[in-house]
């Protein structure tokens, strides 16, 4: 079916940027009033102002004051801070693509099963690409199943062990996207139970809730500086009367507690869209300095975006959204800056990172193994002088491969520069990694001449 192209909406006002009052202001600041204060009081004694006397000490607005003394009292001088620029806050938001959790997946990752209780570990599905992620204050995945429960199951009605969420927290994840076209296979008690289990792991999730009074959003405080993170998934057409999602009726009490769009019918998209702006302006109304959405959108094996992931790209960048990383079309697609058509902000978007694990192989006609590249995105930034920008942003090339073991295959994904320079430390072949390579820049480079930062390739 092909997407109706949306109407182009009224942009709304992008606020400036804010950046909290450091710790080394506010001590100046209080230095300042000791020091006056200080004055004030020698000036007053020099008038022959009595002070009590009898060592006794009097409590007065200003604080304590000492005893009086006929020996001169000696004066204590504070030196004033260095009224210097303070240093750059700096730091890394890294994001990877889907965790399209087929039942091999899951089966892979098995490490006993008795008959009747299987046990699963998925930190060696991740230990190549560990090193990617650790460093980073925010790494976001996307989980594109259900944690409904055993019977487990893969496509269409996906439902993966709980363990896929303490392995990504292994691996150095803090936050995890459930704004997909699965999150609904396993109905209301599914939907609900994953945002349960992976809170309860530990984890930060965006893009569903367990109820109307929980926020759509986390901000996250790094060394003062306030980072808005959320997510958004499509919806299927559905109908004035009924939201859907993979074709499957959303119930009333679902639909608040997922964020998502409808790209097919204009009058619907419109609405969300204007919907998705005002969520973003409650953010920056909240203290977020820097913006950040998470989005589900595009068409499945395409690796050019679509009209209307490039047309909600630009009223997001007019909405405020300073980054923008896409899933769903399981391929990657084009990096790209848009600027705001209202003060021309950069907001940066990588339209899609591709599968992270997937049973998708190089059989299925047509891909050709483009479904096992993909990309995991970092981006560098910057907080100084009031401004919070992108200093530099990468991607970093991999492929998955597929590792026979005792319960069927452990799936990989292996970062292909590293794999290239060093084969004797990774699985799989240096020709397998050299085609990906190509293949992923094809779609990747070269990069558009108008960027204002680099974004570069990187091993990882």
């Amino acid at each position: 079916m092909s997407m109706k192209q949306p109407t182009r909406r009224r942009t709304p006002h992008r606020r400036p940027r804010r950046y909290p009052l450091l710790p080394g202001s506010i001590l100046l600041l209080l230095v300042v009033v000791v020091l006056v204060y200080q004055n004030v009081q020698l000036f007053s004694d020099s008038r022959g102002l009595e002070l009590p006397t009898g060592g006794q000490t009097t409590e007065s607005e200003f604080g304590t004051r000492p005893p009086s003394s006929s020996e001169p009292q000696p004066v204590e001088t504070t030196t004033a801070p260095s009224t210097a620029e303070p240093e750059p806050v700096r730091f890394q938001i890294t994001a990877v693509g889907d965790l399209l959790m087929h039942k091999p997946v899951s089966q892979g990752a098995r490490v006993t099963d008795d008959g009747h209780v299987a046990t699963y570990d998925f930190r060696p599905n991740f230990e190549y690409i560990k090193r990617s992620v650790q460093d980073s204050a925010i790494a976001v995945f996307n989980l594109e199943t259900t944690l409904a429960g055993p019977p487990y199951s893969g496509y269409p009605l996906f439902s993966a062990p709980d363990e896929i969420g303490e392995g990504m927290l292994a691996t150095g994840f803090n936050v995890a996207s459930t704004a997909n076209n699965h999150i609904f296979d396993k109905g209301v008690d599914g939907f609900l139970r994953t945002t349960r289990v992976l809170q309860e792991q530990g984890l930060n999730v965006i893009g569903t809730r367990l109820s109307e009074t929980d926020p759509r959003d986390v901000i996250f405080d790094i060394e003062g500086v306030q980072v808005g993170l959320s997510a958004y998934t499509f919806e299927t057409p559905g109908s004035p009367q009924q939201r859907t999602l993979n074709s499957l009726p959303l119930p009333s009490e679902i639909v608040p507690l997922l964020n998502s769009f409808n790209p097919y019918r204009p009058e619907a998209f419109a609405a969300d869209l204007e919907r998705m702006a005002s969520h973003v302006a409650s953010m920056q109304e909240r203290g977020a300095d820097f913006i950040c959405l998470i989005m589900h959108w595009g068409e499945e094996y395409q690796n050019v975006s679509r009209p209307y992931q490039r047309e909600m790209a630009q009223y997001l960048a007019d909405a405020g959204v300073d980054l923008i990383i896409g899933h769903h079309p399981h391929v990657i697609q084009e990096i790209d800056v848009v600027n705001s058509s209202l003060d021309g902000s950069p907001t940066l978007v990588y339209y899609s990172l591709g599968n992270l694990v997937t049973n998708m192989t190089t059989e299925i006609p047509g891909l050709d193994g483009r479904s096992q590249d993909g990309i995991i995105a970092r981006v560098s930034l910057i907080a100084r002088q009031g401004q919070v920008e992108i200093e530099k942003a990468e991607y970093i090339p991999y492929h998955i491969i597929q590792e026979p073991n005792a319960f069927g295959r452990r799936h990989l994904p292996i970062p292909v520069l590293q794999a290239i320079g060093q084969p004797d430390e990774f699985p799989g072949s240096a020709a397998t990694y050299a085609d990906s390579l190509r293949r992923i820049e094809d779609v990747v480079e070269p990069m558009p001449d108008h960027l204002p930062f680099p974004v570069i390739q990187s091993a990882g």
